[in-house]
C-alpha cells in the first residue's frame, strides 16, 4: 500500500517560507544593554526594536550556553534567569560546535569563564556557520572575526535591526541627509555632547576658529551623529603640509553606527579633498573601540610615539605620499589614502551595467533629492557596498577597478569602485551572509537571483559622476563598442584613454572637478 502524501495548505506553504528565510542571530550578552534599562520598558531602543521585528518576521534570537553557566559557583550551573536584559524571544543555541584547535594558536589559550573563553565559542559558533550573524559590541571580539574573515557577520543590535528591516519587503527609512554648518552655530548642551568636559564648547570653538560640523539628525530634529573637524595651526610633529583635526565624532546609540558612520567619514573625506588638506588626525579618547576600527578601516593608523595615558592618536593621508606610493597591494593603496584615490595601473578594469534602480540605491549622491524622497527602498552604505552578479564565477581580483554603468534612462557611467572580495554564493543565506550590512536587495530579490549560484562582489566606492560620463563620450574613445549585457572586462586603446580621463580626479580637486565629484546630496531645503 502506498503512503499518502498529503498536500499542505497555502497557509503552512507560507509558514515553511518564512522558516527556510530565518536568520539566526547570536547575541553577545555582554553587548546588551543594562538589567535597568531593559527594565525601564523604553521600547524605542535598539534592543527593543530587534525583539519586536525577530518576533514579527520569524528571524531567531540565540545565547550561548555557555554564556548562562555560573562558573563562579562549586557546581556549573545554568544562569538565563539572571539576564532580564536579554530579548523575550532569545533562545538557547542547541548543540553548539567546539572551538577548533587552530583558535587557541592563532589567539592564544583563554582561561575557562573569561569573556575571552566566551568569545571564542561565539566565533567557533559563527564560524561554522550555527549562526548567520553575531550581535556585538565587542572591539577586540570584532578584531578577531576580521582576522577569520568573518567581520562582515559582526554587528551591533542597531546594525542588526537595520539589517532585518533592509532584508524585509518593508518600506524602509530615507537616505539620511549630512548637513553641513559652522560648528560654532551648534548647542554645546545638546545630548550628543554627554559626557564632555564642560559640554560642547571646546569642541564647538569659536568664530575665529572657523570649524566645519557635519551633522546627520533623525526625524525629530535630534542629532543623531556629529563631526566637527578645522584647520589644526600647531599639527603633531611627524605630520607635514595643511593638516586637518577631528576635533569630536559621535554617533548616539540608536544610530546605525556603520552607515551613519560611514556618512559622517565621506563628508570628512570630501571637504579634506576641496579644501586640498594633507593630513587628516584626531585624538580619540581611549575606550572609544567601536570609533577606533572605524577609523582603521578607513586608512587611519596610529603614531608612533603620540599616544597619551588618554587619548590614542589616529592619522590618515588625504592624497598619496611620496615616500608612501609604495603601498604594494592595490586594495591596501586606496583603503590607506581612499576613498577618491586608487591605483591606476597594473589593475583590471571592469564595466558595470546597472539599472537606474539598482544605481539609485547604490549611489543615491547621483539623484535629485525629488528621487530621494520618492525612493522608500534600502540605500547602502556610503563606501563600502556590494553588487550580485549572475556570473556564478567571477575572477574579480582585489584591488580591480569597477566602472559603473547606468543603463536606461541616464546610460553613461555614474561611480567607479574598488573590490575588496568576491565570494560565490550557492543559496539567498550564503549572499545575506555575504552582504551583511552592505545589502541593498531585499530577501525577495535574492531569493530571484539566487535561483542559480551568484557572485557577490564587494567593493568601496571610489568616484561618483554629476553628471555621469555619457555613453557618446565613451563609444568615440572606444571604451567600449556597445555596452555589454553583463559585467566585462575593459581592455585596449580606450582603456588608456579612461585612465587619463580618471586622473584628472587623482588630483586635489579644481573647482570644476568637484562639482563632478558629488559626495553628498544636498539637504533638504
Amino acid at each position: 500500500m502506498t503512503p499518502e502524501t498529503s498536500k499542505l495548505s497555502p497557509d503552512a506553504n507560507q509558514s515553511m517560507d518564512r522558516e527556510s528565510r530565518a536568520l539566526k542571530f547570536l547575541i553577545d550578552t555582554n553587548s546588551l544593554p543594562s538589567p535597568e534599562m531593559a527594565a525601564s520598558g523604553d521600547a524605542t531602543t535598539p534592543a527593543a526594536a530587534l525583539n519586536r521585528l525577530a518576533g514579527q518576521l520569524t528571524h531567531r534570537l540565540y545565547v550561548h550556553p555557555a554564556a548562562c553557566i555560573d562558573t563562579s559557583a562549586s557546581k556549573p550551573s545554568f544562569k538565563l534567569h539572571q539576564h532580564p536584559n536579554l530579548p523575550g524571544k532569545c533562545l538557547l543555541l542547541p548543540t553548539p560546535p567546539q572551538v577548533p584547535p587552530p583558535f587557541e594558536t592563532v589567539f592564544g589559550p583563554a582561561p575557562s569563564g573569561t569573556e575571552e573563553w566566551l568569545g571564542h565559542r561565539l566565533l567557533a559558533a559563527l564560524a561554522a556557520d550555527a549562526v548567520d550573524f553575531l550581535i556585538s559590541a565587542d572591539g577586540d571580539l570584532y578584531r578577531k572575526a576580521r582576522r577569520l574573515g568573518l567581520e562582515r557577520r559582526v554587528l551591533t543590535i542597531a546594525e542588526a535591526v537595520a539589517l532585518i528591516t533592509d532584508l524585509s519587503e518593508r518600506p524602509s527609512s530615507p537616505f539620511p541627509n549630512v548637513e553641513e554648518v559652522k560648528a560654532e552655530t551648534l548647542s554645546p548642551d545638546d545630548l550628543i555632547f554627554e559626557g564632555i568636559p564642560d559640554g560642547g564648547a571646546v569642541v564647538l570653538g569659536s568664530d575665529e576658529d572657523s570649524r566645519s560640523a557635519w551633522v546627520i539628525r533623525d526625524d525629530r530634529r535630534n542629532v543623531t551623529g556629529l563631526c566637527i573637524a578645522g584647520l589644526d595651526r600647531l599639527p603633531p610633529p611627524l605630520l607635514g603640509g595643511k593638516v586637518l583635526k577631528v576635533w569630536f565624532c559621535r554617533l548616539c546609540a540608536q544610530s546605525n553606527s556603520s552607515r551613519f558612520g560611514e556618512l559622517l567619514l565621506r563628508a570628512l573625506f570630501d571637504h579634506g579633498a576641496r579644501h586640498r588638506y594633507d593630513w587628516a588626525h584626531y585624538r580619540v579618547p581611549r575606550g572609544r573601540e567601536a570609533l577606533v576600527q572605524l577609523l582603521e578601516d578607513f586608512g587611519f593608523s596610529r603614531l608612533s610615539g603620540q599616544d597619551s595615558s588618554e587619548e590614542l592618536l589616529l592619522a590618515k593621508p588625504l592624497h598619496p605620499m611620496q615616500d608612501e606610493i609604495g603601498v604594494p597591494h592595490p586594495l591596501a593603496f586606496h583603503i590607506r589614502f581612499g576613498p577618491t584615490h586608487f591605483r591606476m595601473e597594473d589593475v583590471d578594469y571592469y564595466l558595470v551595467p546597472v539599472s537606474p534602480d539598482l544605481s539609485q540605491q547604490l549611489f543615491p549622491e547621483c539623484e535629485s533629492q525629488r528621487a530621494l524622497f520618492r525612493n522608500k527602498r534600502p540605500f547602502g552604505n556610503p563606501i563600502r557596498k556590494a553588487y550580485v552578479s549572475r556570473s556564478p564565477v567571477l575572477n574579480v581580483v582585489p584591488g580591480s577597478v569597477l566602472l559603473f554603468y547606468r543603463t536606461g534612462d541616464q546610460r553613461g557611467l555614474v561611480a567607479s569602485g574598488v573590490v575588496e572580495e568576491t565570494i560565490p554564493s550557492q543559496t539567498t543565506r550564503d549572499a545575506i551572509r555575504a552582504l551583511g550590512m552592505r545589502t541593498v536587495y531585499t530577501s525577495g530579490e535574492l531569493d530571484e537571483l539566487c535561483v542559480r549560484p551568484v557572485s557577490v562582489l564587494l567593493f568601496r566606492q571610489a568616484l561618483a559622476f554629476r553628471p555621469e560620463i555619457p555613453l557618446a563620450k565613451l563609444i568615440d574613445h572606444k571604451v567600449f563598442k556597445q555596452v555589454p549585457q553583463s559585467i566585462a572586462k575593459l581592455d585596449g586603446e580606450g582603456l588608456a584613454w579612461l585612465r587619463g580621463f580618471l586622473a584628472g580626479f587623482q588630483s586635489a580637486p579644481s573647482s570644476a572637478q568637484a562639482a563632478q565629484i558629488h559626495p553628498l546630496p544636498s539637504p533638504a531645503s
